[in-house]
């Protein structure tokens, strides 16, 4: 009987093998293994009282909920000198998902603030959001799942009165995909902004967004990844920029697809724009991506890296003008670049013959082998309302420092006079 009784001691972690996934049905009633279960949401309201260390942290005076991971609402109305989190966990088969951090006006929080947090193995956070209308010392993060688990549609909005010190992440992980988040602000961002960030996954299809009367002082990645792949994501900016913006950066792989917007009003004379980035390996930081200059008319500090660049003409153009000068005193790289040029409609008659300079360097422009797009997207055409239909050339000068376009032909208008 003694030796039954050692044989089945010995054998139980096998059997707990083998009935862990009986259990997991069991205990998770309806959800799946691997699935996440359901948490019945709940809302917090802070005025002040007592803060606690984060679960899985050492971030002490922090606030968060300790009932539910999963659909809170957060508000904070008054100083928090820890961190503030929608969800937090690091319990597996889970989401941390659809959590509200509202942080607001004439409210600092000392620390860094997560729409949602995961801390587990292979587990996301996703559609989490973040909205900062006070000011935060440190880092914004919409998602962040720091073990191996995937960001996906989290976004943090940062208002005319918010002020983050730190940077901001749309959605953060450490190795798996990074996808469709979002950042965007009206306020002012002392650090660098982050669409999406991954250690060893893509980063794919995320957006900054400056709008009117917004100033960041840091470095853009729409999408940024250490070791994969960065495509389609997007800058957009209206807003006061003095930085670096890279469309996307795969640290030591690629970067294509990806469109930084330029948008009339915008003030980026002191930034960089770059397509794509990395620091070695042998991924392509070109191709198809875009700048697109939708009614700018300006200076910036540096532009490459860029296949496509498209000119919405502002209403205001007339014959002549200059469209962006480069200021920084490096040559621009235009090798086998795409150039569209379309018109904002209700803007003056341009006639042919006329020519408009679309980019002005001092330093030297290599445009070789560039050519007019014979196939742009629709709101990139040379279309001026619904009447006239231009035909443009390019114009090379001899001293190779300024790209210009010619009307070779406008339809709808006899000579446009």
């Amino acid at each position: 009987m003694s030796q039954k009784k050692r044989k089945n001691i010995s054998q139980r972690p096998h059997t707990r093998k083998i009935a862990l996934p009986l259990l997991c049905w069991a205990l998770l009633a309806l959800v799946p293994c691997g699935a996440s279960p359901v948490h019945a949401g709940e809302v917090i309201n802070y005025t002040g009282g007592a803060l606690a260390t984060a679960p899985g942290t050492d971030k002490a005076n922090s606030l968060f909920s300790s009932s539910s991971f999963s659909g809170n609402s957060v508000t904070v109305g008054a100083a928090v000198s820890g961190d503030v989190y929608g969800g937090i966990t690091e319990s597996p088969w889970s989401k941390v998902s659809s959590n509200t951090v509202t942080i607001k006006e004439n409210v600092t929080v000392g620390g860094d603030v997560y729409g949602g947090w995961h801390g587990a193995f292979n587990y996301e956070a996703s559609d989490n959001s973040v909205i900062v209308d006070g000011t935060v010392d440190g880092r914004v993060y919409g998602g962040s799942a720091n073990s191996s688990g995937a960001a996906r549609g989290n976004n943090v909005t940062i208002g005319r009165t918010g002020h983050v010190k730190g940077d901001v992440y749309g959605g953060k992980t450490s190795s798996r995909p990074v996808e469709n988040n979002l950042v965007e602000t009206w306020g002012t961002v002392d650090g660098s902004i982050y669409g999406g960030s991954t250690g060893n996954g893509d980063a794919t299809g995320n957006r900054i967004v400056l709008h009117k009367g917004s100033t960041v002082n840091g470095t853009l990645y729409g999408g940024y990844s250490f070791i994969r792949t960065a495509s389609n994501n997007t800058i957009d900016i209206a807003g006061t920029f003095t930085g670096n913006a890279y469309g996307g950066s795969g640290e030591n792989n690629a970067a294509t697809n990806n469109t930084i917007i330029l948008r009339e009003g915008a003030d980026v004379s002191k930034a960089g724009l770059f397509g794509g980035s990395h620091v070695g390996g042998p991924g392509d930081i070109r191709t198809g991506n875009t700048l697109l200059l939708d009614g700018y008319v300006g200076s910036v500090r540096e532009i490459g890296n860029f296949k496509n660049y498209y000119f919405l003409l502002p209403e205001t153009v007339k014959a002549n003008d200059t469209i962006l000068t480069v200021t920084g005193g490096a040559q621009t790289d235009m090798q086998k670049s795409t150039i569209g040029v379309g018109l904002k409609g209700g803007g003056p008659v341009l006639n042919k013959g006329d020519s408009i300079t679309l980019i002005h360097n001092e330093s030297g422009i290599d445009f070789t082998d560039s050519e007019i797009a014979d196939d742009i997207p629709d709101y990139i055409n040379g279309r001026q309302g619904i009447s006239l239909d231009y035909t443009f050339a390019l114009v090379f000068n001899d001293d190779k420092n300024a790209l210009k376009v010619e009307v070779t032909d406008v339809q709808g208008g006899g000579d446009g006079g």
